[in-house]
């Protein structure tokens, strides 16, 4: 925790993204990965794979919406197929800042893909905008990583929004997919499981309701994330994602 704590005061953020809670999330997230790395493991193999067959066919310029802390990622193979690699997320650690100096055709790109931050921290508006440009200046692929179920959370967290602004901005998120004429990997949480000794006994929709547009399920697959196992949250229950990985 002291070591969180530090982090936290020494890493470099723009206020908006601090105030509302993106760096301590990244820096919980790095610490649940130290606990929890043999059970995310499958899942991690499995996004990864699962980019990997999205790269075949596709040349050029490959932009990453949500690229956290690369666990996720297939660097390597993604630098070694195209020409140009861009990881976009609102803020970039220092490992993954680091992680990325042997890679020449790597680059960060610092962005809120909802465009919706700034404006409402700084309070000038509470709706959401209508789909942004996901690739500004194009691209041959777009992944969409395990960020579609997030872009609500801390926003509605925050001000206190009303319920409907979270379908909103996934939606929108969506929406800009299916505008892009770059083809699409999309991998996203679809369903919340609290289980006890394998069994479910609980579920929930983290997509609020979003259906996934079958124009981007050309291909799909489907997997499990064992994100919080007994006694990470819970003493007996464990939190499960089931997640989808969809191609167009």
């Amino acid at each position: 925790m002291l070591y969180e704590f530090f982090q936290h005061l020494t890493t470099p953020c723009p206020r908006p993204v601090k105030d509302m809670g993106y760096l301590r999330e990244l820096i919980g997230m790095q610490a649940r990965y130290k606990r929890c790395q043999a059970a995310w493991q499958p899942h991690l193999h499995q996004c990864r794979n699962w980019i990997c067959q999205a790269m075949q066919g596709s040349r050029g310029r490959v932009v990453v919406l949500g690229s956290g802390l690369l666990y996720d990622v297939p660097l390597q193979e993604l630098s070694d197929h195209f020409d140009e690699v861009v990881l976009v997320d609102i803020l970039h650690m220092p490992t993954v800042r680091k992680a990325i100096r042997p890679f020449s055709n790597v680059s960060l790109e610092t962005r809120d893909i909802t465009g919706f931050v700034e404006a409402l921290h700084d309070g000038t508006s509470r709706t959401p905008p209508e789909a942004p440009d996901i690739a500004p200046g194009g691209a041959d692929l777009v992944i969409s990583l395990n960020v579609l179920s997030q872009l609500p959370i801390l926003p509605m967290a925050f001000a206190g929004l009303e319920a409907t602004v979270a379908p909103s901005l996934m939606q929108a998120h969506l929406e800009a997919l299916q505008r892009s004429a770059a083809k699409i990997c999309l991998i996203s949480e679809v369903e919340q499981q609290l289980c006890l000794d394998g069994e479910v006994v609980e579920k929930d929709d983290p997509l609020a309701g979003v259906s996934i547009p079958q124009n981007l399920k050309v291909h799909t697959a489907d997997w499990r994330w064992d994100f919080a196992p007994h006694p990470e949250r819970h003493r007996r229950y464990d939190l499960v994602y089931r997640v989808e990985g969809y191609l167009r």
